[in-house]
Order: structure tokens, then sequence, then C-alpha cells
């Protein structure tokens, strides 16, 4: 038996701790891949295709470039009422106008619907040409002698204050069909805004005024120059001949 002095205390140390291999650290390149972090990318691109394949109401993939966004103006509720016709200068869509019973509207008289008469003059006068239909959307394509042809501009995603720009700048450039358009579309949307006549036209004279100081600023053409402009425009797309737009026309 071994013996221990009083001044021998190594029989009290602890035990060392055990010693742990070094973790070697992974080349590069050899790390393993993130399951999860994979996982969501692979989600992330699922759900990336299946919007891209989502067919819009109106579009045409061949013939028609962007035509999802811009055929979208063709679904906008104006004055309560869903458009049936618009033009973004190079395209006109057309939804006929249709009874309970599905056949071509008419009025009480018999005869086809005012828009129908319209939509069929136009095309029967070379102003455009009837290209396929999609869904229940005719689509045709303006011809460049046409008074509807002009720069492909999407007009409802313009603000009020950015259609108020934009029609004093064409107006600067005579680019009266643009302008014409521009217009219109300001007046629909006045027209919609307000309940009552009153408001709707105090609001509408007020939209002229700034527009026309916005012309003069830029030194462009005078009231009576632009007003000629619009009347020969709306003539020839047989709109009257009238040198404004009245919001209850």
């Amino acid at each position: 038996m071994t013996e221990t002095t009083p001044d021998d205390f190594s029989w009290m140390e602890a035990a060392p701790p055990p010693v742990r291999p070094a973790r070697k650290k992974p080349k590069s390149g050899t790390r393993k891949p993130n399951k999860g972090k994979a996982k969501r990318e692979e989600r992330k691109t699922l759900k990336v295709a299946q919007r891209q394949t989502l067919e819009p109401k109106v579009e045409s993939v061949s013939k028609i470039d962007h035509a999802g966004i811009r055929g979208k103006v063709m679904f906008q509720a104006v004055s309560g009422k869903k458009r049936i016709w618009a033009c973004d200068g190079q395209y006109v869509f057309f939804r006929r106008p249709r009874d309970a019973n599905g056949q071509p509207a008419r009025d009480a008289n018999g005869d086809l619907h005012r828009a129908i008469l319209r939509h069929e003059n136009f095309i029967a006068r070379g102003d455009y040409k009837y290209i396929e239909t999609q869904d229940d959307v005719e689509i045709c394509q303006v011809s460049e002698q046409s008074s509807f042809y002009r720069k492909p501009v999407y007009l409802g995603q313009l603000s009020e204050g950015g259609l108020n720009r934009m029609v004093a700048i064409t107006a600067v450039k005579r680019d009266w069909p643009l302008y014409t358009d521009l217009l219109e579309e300001l007046a629909s949307r006045v027209k919609s805004k307000w309940r009552t006549e009153g408001q709707a036209k105090l609001c509408w004279e007020e939209h002229l005024k700034y527009i026309e100081n916005l012309i003069a600023l830029r030194g462009g053409p005078t009231p009576t120059e632009c007003g000629a402009a619009l009347a020969r425009v709306r003539q020839a797309r047989g709109e009257g001949s009238g040198r404004v737009i009245l919001l209850g026309s």
C-alpha cells in the first residue's frame, strides 16, 4: 500500500479534460448545400413561373406586344359602366355590346347598337383592320394613315396630374391625336369622379385653365390653335366637330 505524506495533495487534482480532435475545415467548394435555402429558392422560382403562365383577360403573344397591359383599359370602369371601345394608338380593343341572350345589342327601333355601327364604319373606312378575337374582345390594328394612329401610350397608368402635364407637352409638340386622347381620358375621369354635373363641370374648367397655363409657360400654341386641332381630329374620327370636349356628350 502506497503511503502519502501530509504535504502530498496530488491525489486531489482533477483529471484533465479529454482532448477533442480538431475539426477539419472543409475545402472550398465542398461545403454541404443548405437544403432549406434551396427549397425556398425552388418555391420562389415556381411562383414566378406560375405568374408568368397566367393568361390575362386580353392577351396576344405572337401579334401584339404588351397587349395584356394595354388591353386592361377595356376592363376599367368608367362612370359605373365598363368601357367597350378603347384605342392605344396602334391597336383598338372592342367588346361588342350584347343583350341578355348573347345577341348583338339593338336599340328600341331594332337598329344595331351605335357603338357597333361606329366600329364597323371605321373598319370599312380603313381606319383599322380586324386581327383576332380573344375572350369577348375584338383586336384591330390601326393604319398609319388613320386619325387614331399615334405613339402607343397606356393612359390608364397616368394620374390626373400626369395627364395634365402630358396634355401640355403633346400640345407643344403638336401631337394632336395623342392630345385628343389625353383630353378625352381626363374628361372621363372627371365625369366619373363627381356625383353632380355642376361639380364635374367646375372641376373640368379648372383642369382646362391649368393646362392652358402650362402650355403658355412652355411657349406652346394658343387656345384657338388647340381648339381647331381638337375639332379636326374629332371630326375625322366621327366624334363631332366641337372645339371643346363637353362632359355631357
